[in-house]
C-alpha cells in the first residue's frame, strides 16, 4: 500500500495520514491534489521509502 500523510500547520507536529491507495498512480494523484491544502505531503511506498514530497 501507498500512504499519503501529511502536516498541516507547522513542521514539528506528527505526520497524520490522509489515505492508503493500492497504487502509485492514485497516491501520487491525491497527494498532488491536496498538496495546496497542507503544509507539508508526502507519498510513501511498500517499503518505506518517501517517492513524493509537496
Amino acid at each position: 500500500m501507498y500512504r499519503v500523510r501529511y502536516k498541516s500547520h507547522n513542521a514539528l507536529q506528527a505526520w497524520a495520514v490522509l489515505g492508503s491507495y493500492g497504487n502509485e498512480q492514485s497516491a501520487l494523484s491525491n497527494a498532488a491534489r491536496v498538496s495546496g491544502q497542507y503544509l507539508m505531503v508526502q507519498v510513501i511506498d511498500p517499503n518505506g521509502n518517501v517517492i513524493w514530497v509537496g
